[in-house]
């Protein structure tokens, strides 16, 4: 890809997406089945769930925050959290087609499992199909659909990871699809297109933990006429007492985000398109131009690419999707049920210059990548591939343990040092400041040994070493052992930042190193040429 702006061939990277974590649940472990994904003829793709259930998924919004809802009766009938709506007295429901319904009414509450059934005055809307929660077993597959932070129609799948006794009296089902404050209320379908669970709440100490009601619960309680309005919810259930998981789940729709300082600190030349918006153009290797986006949604900044705006193919979408476990700092988004996007949310207040340059040059790559698949030139079968398989201009990849193990190089950055030594590559920063060494051998070391064999080593020649960091990453899919020590070399302080890989093929060593004082200008140089490190299975 050559960039119009700074270069982006260096910033490949593979890191763990900051989310917002929301509310806290006691949990305890029910038995359940596990397996395998089941699947029957009758199992629809992801993107065929998603074009038959998306209609029934509609966007509640209410002075306090957004959520979602479900249609689950033609004549207007909708299930969501009580939370979501828990002490307003203004709620308006917004549906796929953009009709706006602001006269609501209340059908049926259960609080403990905090759901509520909503009236608005339509009809011929269209309904989602129920089917059985209690069919479930861990290992089916679900697709959620909601509007994360206001985001419409957003799509996202995974598994039924567990289901579990919310401690309340009542049964929960977790799940690993991705979800955000807005989901809350949401639906999830099974791969027939059927509701099964209405989404609730996300486990704050953990990532893709997320929780959704069994669709039988809703069952008693869909009824056809209002039993109260909402002021008579409102006193009966005020704002004040609501769960600290309904506090926590909608997304509120006034608390902004300064992105001001981000933007001057990135040291990227977006350009300003309003007060809260930035965008920066690239040219790509598959897309003739790739857009990011930059905006300030709430207290999350939202960072996207538009891919295409054209239907996707029934077969392409999962493949895509994909990549959503596979890639945690840049997901596959789907928004007003066509638009395919690059997308990353990242909570505002976590976020600096360097870490939205990361974000941005990731989106934009993540994009690109996306348009080889859509386009057939690059045949995706896990994130690895993909990274080892796109062409980038301006680096070449270096084939490690006899072609089972890649790294991509800027080698207009990094100048190839002469070595005597077979199976290591050293390498200099144009910099002069950095150097970088690539260490492949075919011997199996385990990852717990690893650290005392390459601190043994390097007290030979520096004795005062000392680690100052010890880490197991996942770095596109592969546990890597890093390690950041320092030590003093004939005189001159030296910072040292090292990720170490073993398995089967044999062992890879990457290591960067600088003066001391400078590690923490050059560390991003070292994880950039890291990120791109790809096993072939």
């Amino acid at each position: 890809m050559t960039p119009t702006h700074p270069s982006m061939a260096d910033f490949r990277r593979r890191h763990g997406a900051v989310f917002v974590l929301v509310a806290v649940v006691s949990l305890i472990s029910l038995p359940a089945a596990s397996g395998q994904p089941r699947a029957t003829p009758s199992d629809l793709s992801t993107a065929q769930v998603a074009k038959k259930a998306s209609p029934t998924v509609v966007t509640i919004t209410t002075p306090s925050g957004v959520g979602s809802g479900v249609i689950i009766d033609a004549a207007g009938i909708l299930v969501t959290n009580l939370h979501v709506i828990r002490g307003e007295t203004q709620v308006s429901v917004r549906l796929t087609n953009g009709d706006v319904y602001d006269d609501v009414s209340v059908v049926d509450v259960d609080a403990r499992k905090d759901l509520a059934v909503l009236r608005i005055k339509a009809f011929a809307l269209t309904p989602a199909s129920l089917g059985n929660s209690d069919d479930l077993v861990v290992g089916d597959r679900v697709v959620l659909i909601g509007s994360p932070r206001g985001l419409s129609q957003s799509v996202s799948d995974g598994l039924i990871s567990a289901v579990r006794d919310s401690g309340e009296g009542y049964r929960l089902l977790q799940t690993s699809a991705a979800a955000s404050p807005g989901s809350s209320g949401g639906g999830m379908f099974n791969l027939r297109g059927q509701l099964v669970g209405i989404v609730s709440s996300k486990l704050s100490s953990g990532e893709n933990l997320n929780f959704a009601v069994p669709v039988n619960y809703v069952r008693g309680m869909a009824g056809q006429q209002s039993r109260m309005t909402l002021e008579e919810l409102a006193a009966k259930f005020s704002q004040a007492t609501a769960t600290e998981a309904g506090a926590a789940d909608v997304a509120p729709p006034t608390a902004k985000v300064d992105l001001a300082a981000a933007v001057r600190t990135s040291g990227l030349n977006l350009k300003q398109v309003d007060d809260s918006s930035w965008s920066i153009t690239y040219r790509g290797d598959h897309l003739k131009t790739v857009t990011v986006d930059v905006s300030a949604v709430n207290d999350l900044v939202v960072t996207q690419s538009q891919v295409t705006a054209d239907p996707i193919a029934h077969e392409t979408l999962p493949k895509l999707l994909t990549l959503n476990f596979e890639r945690d700092l840049v997901k596959v988004g789907i928004v007003d049920g066509t638009q395919l996007v690059a997308l990353n949310e990242t909570e505002g207040r976590l976020l600096d210059g360097p870490a939205l340059k990361r974000i941005v040059l990731a989106v934009a790559l993540f994009a690109d990548d996306m348009a080889a698949v859509l386009r057939d030139s690059v045949p995706l079968t896990t994130a690895s591939s993909l990274a080892s398989s796109v062409s980038t201009n301006g680096s070449s990849p270096l084939v490690l343990l006899q072609g089972q193990g890649r790294l991509r190089l800027d080698r207009s950055a990094w100048l190839e040092e002469p070595s005597q030594e077979p199976g290591i590559q050293q390498f200099r920063n144009r910099t002069n400041d950095l150097w970088l060494r690539v260490i492949a051998e075919r011997i199996e070391v385990p990852l717990d040994n690893l650290s005392d064999i390459v601190l043994k080593n390097i007290r030979e020649t520096m004795p005062d070493v000392k680690v100052l960091k010890k880490a197991v990453r996942t770095v596109n899919g592969v546990r890597v052992l890093m390690l950041e020590f320092e030590g003093t070399s004939d005189g001159v302080p030296v910072s040292f930042l090292g990720h170490y890989y073993s398995g089967k093929a044999g062992t890879i060593h990457v290591i960067g190193w600088t003066g001391k004082n400078l590690m923490p200008e050059y560390r991003s140089n070292i994880e950039n040429v890291v990120a791109t490190l790809a096993l072939t299975p």
